[in-house]
């Protein structure tokens, strides 16, 4: 995808003509329009559903409507024509993807954008889809298409029924990837007696293009973060630059004294793993749980974020947290006199349940489902955050 959901929902005329300076070509991922084509209100219709499929049928993509492909002579100003009450027009498409495609393509965003002319760009962001195929359903047409880079075309049987199965085991992979990298950190991570909390995203829908993992971006946001990374110890700041894997690259808290590690792989794989001791400054120096380890959570999933955003892989992903060797561990909570400990919890390894983050949804809701169920595991009720 061209723009991150971030990107898009910020785009203004401004931004948008910085966006259309790049003179993108029409392809896989983006359709310039100059206004809904067809000779009647039903052709505009289903010409726009059409599209809609496509791109969810393909992986995903951006429909700029009331904008002329560029091409040589073409200024960005004359690239954008503008429509008429792009405010109404984004009323009828909303209207059409919701009634009129089967399953519904979930996180479709139509975004009428105001222009100095008085006219608007409207401006729909299709994510990949977990749902596919969809069909168009409008009154007696029932057709699949997939977007190609030189069009959207129908699907043919073979196409439906390869995009059945890739959508059926696309979840599927992804567990399983999560179940090997997590047996392989537990392997390869836990050196001592400790626990190991290991928290994982994957991707459902892979990325079109590898991630450029060794990139100076890529590293800098892993190595030596600032701001709000950096809370109360539990932020993710690697002390040395991350250095090559075979997957993609890992970074650590510091040479001498590790306690976490920061794991980046080329296919959209993100995971921590927190080696967890017991505590001297905690009550009786039990090994603890203690309500600043959402801080942890936090800031895993501003991690996941920032990753997302500069390698523009806005994608569902599915969401892992596991406490490993749990045994024993306790929650220390402060009250009106010093502390109190909850536990010890009695299973071997405490397992939050599994989420699944679509496209441009905040990771934060993720961090505080976490959050949440280390309370619950102690049978406590998580306070507000």
């Amino acid at each position: 995808m061209h723009l991150t959901t971030d990107e898009f929902l910020a785009l203004n005329e401004e931004s948008l003509k910085e966006f259309l300076c790049r003179e993108l070509p029409e392809d896989h991922f983006l359709d310039y329009k100059e206004q809904l084509s067809g000779d009647s209100k039903d052709a505009k219709s289903k010409e726009f559903l059409k599209d809609v499929t496509g791109f969810a049928n393909a992986n995903g993509g951006t429909i700029l409507i009331g904008v002329l492909e560029p091409k040589a002579g073409l200024s960005v100003d004359e690239q954008v024509v503008g429509l008429e009450n792009g405010a109404d027009i984004q009323k009828q498409l909303e209207h059409l993807f919701r009634d009129c495609i089967e399953p519904k393509v979930s996180g479709v965003i139509v975004k009428p954008i105001p222009l100095t002319s008085n006219k608007s760009v409207v401006v729909i962001q299709i994510p990949p889809s977990l749902g596919k195929p969809h069909m168009v359903k409008f009154k007696k047409h029932r057709t699949f298409y997939i977007r190609h880079s030189e069009g959207t075309m129908p699907m043919d049987t073979h196409q439906i029924r390869e995009t059945v199965l890739k959508t059926a085991s696309a979840e599927d992979k992804a567990i399983l990837y999560l179940i090997k990298m997590e047996k392989d950190l537990i392997k390869y991570e836990r050196s001592k007696q400790e626990s190991l909390l290991v928290i994982q995203a994957m991707p459902i829908i892979a990325p079109e293009v590898p991630w450029d993992v060794l990139s100076e971006e890529m590293r800098n946001r892993v190595w030596n973060h600032s701001g709000s990374y950096a809370q109360w110890g539990f932020g993710l700041n690697c002390m040395h630059k991350p250095r090559p894997s075979l997957d993609g690259i890992r970074g650590q808290e510091t040479q001498e004294n590790e306690i976490f590690s920061v794991h980046v792989h080329r296919n959209g794989y993100i995971a921590v793993c927190y080696k967890h001791e017991n505590e001297d400054n905690m009550p009786d120096k039990k090994r603890s749980f203690h309500k600043e380890f959402g801080d942890f959570f936090d800031s895993f999933c501003e991690l996941c974020t920032d990753l997302i955003s500069i390698t523009q892989n806005d994608v569902p992903y599915l969401m892992s947290c596991k406490y490993h060797f749990a045994l024993n561990t306790y929650f220390c909570q402060k009250e009106h006199i010093g502390y109190n400990s909850y536990g010890p919890f009695g299973k071997r390894t405490m397992t939050w349940p599994e989420q699944i983050r679509q496209p441009g949804e905040d990771f934060q809701f993720i961090a505080d489902r976490w959050f949440e169920g280390m309370y619950h595991a102690f049978e406590l009720e998580a306070p507000s955050r």
